[in-house]
């Protein structure tokens, strides 16, 4: 016998599927030369190993809040430490019900989204 998906389950799932998608929009590519008129070219691929491309600076747009926010923010201190001046993560935390209508629209848009 299965039991109904309790509300704690459905938000850890629904928070999973977001971060999917955050990351997702976060990878369309990489600026080159700066400046909002600069050519935007691919992504540098990574196979594994030490990264040695340029710096890259992703927002991480989250709503981890209350007992999950010390985490997620102690997550992303490590990894931006072992990363040091090569890969940023910047947490941007936000309220759940401005961030899920703000997805679709975040990862079609053809340039970033601002945070």
């Amino acid at each position: 016998m299965t039991s109904p998906l309790s509300r704690r389950s459905f938000l850890g799932l629904s928070g999973a599927v977001g971060l999917t998608a955050a990351l997702s929009a976060c990878g369309g590519g990489t600026k080159i030369g700066g400046g909002s008129s600069a050519p935007v070219s691919a992504a540098p691929t990574f196979s594994g190993g030490d990264y040695s491309g340029p710096k890259v600076t992703l927002d991480y747009w989250n709503g981890f809040t209350g007992g999950d926010g010390p985490y997620m923010r102690t997550m992303l201190e490590t990894f931006n430490k072992e990363f040091s001046g090569r890969i940023e993560v910047r947490n941007v935390t936000r309220r759940w019900e401005d961030l899920y209508p703000a997805m679709p629209t975040a990862i079609t848009a053809p340039t970033e989204p601002e945070t």
